[in-house]
Protein backbone atom coordinates (compact mmCIF):
# COMPACT_ATOMS: atom_id res chain seq x y z
CA UNK A 1 0.00 0.00 0.00
CA UNK A 2 1.25 3.44 -0.72
CA UNK A 3 1.17 5.52 2.23
CA UNK A 4 1.34 9.74 1.33
CA UNK A 5 2.54 11.02 5.46
CA UNK A 6 2.08 14.89 5.73
CA UNK A 7 3.50 16.51 8.94
CA UNK A 8 6.61 13.79 9.22
CA UNK A 9 9.19 16.22 10.66
CA UNK A 10 6.59 17.00 13.84
CA UNK A 11 6.56 15.38 17.01
CA UNK A 12 4.28 12.29 15.99
CA UNK A 13 5.38 12.23 12.42
CA UNK A 14 9.01 11.74 13.16
CA UNK A 15 8.19 8.68 15.64
CA UNK A 16 5.26 7.27 12.78
CA UNK A 17 8.79 7.39 10.31
CA UNK A 18 10.61 5.65 12.81
CA UNK A 19 8.15 2.69 12.95
CA UNK A 20 7.46 2.94 9.27
CA UNK A 21 11.28 2.80 8.12
CA UNK A 22 12.62 0.19 5.85
CA UNK A 23 9.27 0.32 3.67
CA UNK A 24 9.94 1.92 0.06
CA UNK A 25 6.12 2.72 -0.40
CA UNK A 26 6.16 5.74 1.75
CA UNK A 27 6.07 9.25 0.60
CA UNK A 28 6.29 12.69 2.78
CA UNK A 29 5.45 16.03 1.71
CA UNK A 30 7.95 18.22 4.10
CA UNK A 31 9.22 21.53 3.66
CA UNK A 32 12.72 20.30 4.67
CA UNK A 33 14.78 17.71 4.07
CA UNK A 34 14.08 14.04 5.45
CA UNK A 35 16.95 11.53 5.27
CA UNK A 36 16.19 8.44 5.47
CA UNK A 37 16.61 5.57 3.37
CA UNK A 38 13.76 4.44 0.94
CA UNK A 39 11.20 7.38 2.28
CA UNK A 40 10.46 9.30 -1.33
CA UNK A 41 10.44 12.83 -0.34
CA UNK A 42 7.70 15.38 -2.05
CA UNK A 43 9.47 18.72 -0.92
CA UNK A 44 6.91 21.13 -0.94
CA UNK A 45 4.71 23.19 1.35
CA UNK A 46 0.66 22.40 1.54
CA UNK A 47 -0.36 25.78 1.61
CA UNK A 48 0.59 25.52 -2.37
CA UNK A 49 -0.34 22.94 -3.30
CA UNK A 50 -0.06 22.81 -7.67
CA UNK A 51 3.66 23.21 -6.59
CA UNK A 52 3.66 19.38 -5.56
CA UNK A 53 0.23 18.28 -6.99
CA UNK A 54 2.01 16.16 -10.46
CA UNK A 55 4.57 14.80 -7.86
CA UNK A 56 1.85 13.70 -5.37
CA UNK A 57 -0.86 12.18 -7.91
CA UNK A 58 2.81 10.58 -9.66
CA UNK A 59 3.22 8.50 -6.36
CA UNK A 60 -0.47 7.71 -6.09
CA UNK A 61 -0.83 6.95 -2.81
CA UNK A 62 -3.72 4.31 -1.51
CA UNK A 63 -3.35 5.79 2.02
CA UNK A 64 -2.53 9.24 3.29
CA UNK A 65 -2.09 10.66 6.85
CA UNK A 66 -2.30 13.89 7.64
CA UNK A 67 -0.45 15.26 10.56
CA UNK A 68 0.58 18.55 9.34
CA UNK A 69 -0.72 21.40 11.58
CA UNK A 70 0.25 25.45 10.98
CA UNK A 71 0.24 28.06 13.46
CA UNK A 72 0.45 25.55 16.54
CA UNK A 73 -0.85 27.79 19.74
CA UNK A 74 1.64 28.21 22.67
CA UNK A 75 0.96 25.62 25.21
CA UNK A 76 3.69 26.37 27.51
CA UNK A 77 3.03 26.55 31.20
CA UNK A 78 2.46 30.05 31.62
CA UNK A 79 -0.51 30.01 29.12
Amino acid sequence: MKILITGATGFIGQELLNIMQGSNNIAVISRKKINIKKIHLIKGNLNNLNKIKKKILKFNPELIIHLAWEGIPDLSHNN
